[in-house]
């Protein structure tokens, strides 16, 4: 019993779950026309209505009007989960409840009556489908799927056991009740087992493609995810008519950093610049990608005179910084190629991405750490 308890409170717990919400959603709505038809579908055999029709009042008249209110609830269900995400939930899964106390009171009241075995035996077939197919469908949520199973089965059991002859049918539909218990513990650990591993799948994915986009060494962009982003910034620029620049970066004499302190070194310099190029370049629209080797690109929304003087403000950067290696301090600089167009549909990217190469060459014919414009 206390295991249950646990679980029942796990699930009130989870009713805050917006992914559960929308699958008790789902599976709500075809159940409440199921249980409308199958209602009058017994109300009505074997001329049943014709010896009891306060059963009507008691049974029929307040199913379609639980119906047709979460019928409406359900039309507008979105609507009020968007606001009133918590209070919206508790209505629903009243509804569903209420539903349930419905139609396990009529079920008792009909085993009462004399002389009905037919309709009672009807009835008793019909909501043990009912009463399955329920704590099947909200199985996702422990307090809901039990719930539906206790007002659905306990009213009958209870009268059956304690105030009448049939004490072994009631004790029938407590064992019947208990099964159920133990189908809704074992298929909602299951349902958020599912759950969990899906959100673990889709994270592991998540971070793969990350890992596919992301220079490991330095944490920036990599070459390929570049080409992907330039072609959207690209047709952006067109679109918008505005100027977009590219900065080509290579670190001056970087080769020599390796062959006289090793590549650990150079590995170290390269991150420092990564640091130093993402502390200038720190907008949200600054795209900051490693080329290869010690060459870097940066794709900005920006015009010349904004580019340049952010390109300025990382060599100044690069060249205050510093890394200690085994006792030795190293210094590097960086050289900068500007490019800066505003586009359109006639020109060629290509030739946009060259003019920057070409200021780039330019910058280290010119003495190195420097920015250069073509």
């Amino acid at each position: 019993m206390n295991r249950v308890k646990e679980y029942i409170a796990a699930g009130v717990k989870h009713l805050a779950d917006k992914r559960l919400v929308d699958d008790l959603r789902k599976r709500a709505q075809l159940g409440i026309i199921f249980l409308l038809l199958i209602a009058f579908s017994v109300y009505v055999s074997y001329n049943f209505s014709d010896r009891h029709p306060e059963v009507l009042n008691t049974f029929i008249f307040p199913l379609i009007g639980i119906g047709v209110f979460r019928g409406i609830h359900l039309f507008f269900f979105s609507f009020f989960q968007n606001r009133y995400p918590l209070r919206n939930t508790i209505v629903f899964v009243l509804g569903i409840l209420a539903t349930a106390a419905i139609w396990g009171l009529a079920f008792k009241d009909i085993m009462m009556l004399g002389g009905e075995y037919r309709t009672q035996i009807l009835m008793t077939m019909v909501t043990a489908g009912i009463c399955s197919g329920g704590v099947v469908a909200y199985i996702p949520n422990m307090f809901v799927s039990l719930g539906y199973n206790y007002l659905i089965m306990w009213p009958v059991a209870f009268y059956m056991y304690y105030f009448s002859t049939m004490q072994v049918a009631g004790l029938l539909f407590f064992l019947y009740s208990w099964y159920m218990t133990l189908v809704v513990i074992n298929g909602n650990r299951e349902y958020w087992v599912a759950i969990r591993n899906e959100k673990l799948l889709r994270q592991q994915s998540e971070e793969l493609e990350r890992l596919s986009r992301v220079d490991v060494l330095t944490g920036l962009y990599n070459r390929r995810y570049f080409e992907e982003l330039f072609e959207i910034e690209w047709r952006n620029a067109v679109r918008r008519q505005a100027p977009i620049s590219v900065l080509i970066c290579d670190l001056d004499d970087f080769k020599q950093v390796n062959d006289e302190f090793g590549h650990l070194a150079g590995d170290q310099v390269l991150k420092i610049t990564s640091n130093n190029l993402q502390a200038v370049f720190r907008r949200v629209t600054d795209i900051i990608c490693r080329f290869g080797g010690e060459e870097f690109v940066i794709l900005l929304p920006a015009d010349s005179s904004k580019s340049e003087a952010l390109a300025a403000q990382m060599c100044r950067l690069q060249e205050e910084t510093f890394i200690s290696h085994q006792g030795t301090r190293i210094n590097s600089t960086i050289s900068i190629g500007l490019s800066t167009v505003v586009p359109d549909q006639s020109m060629d990217k290509e030739i946009f991405i060259a003019n920057g190469d070409k200021a780039l060459y330019l910058a280290k014919d010119k003495g190195k750490n420097r920015v250069c414009i073509v």
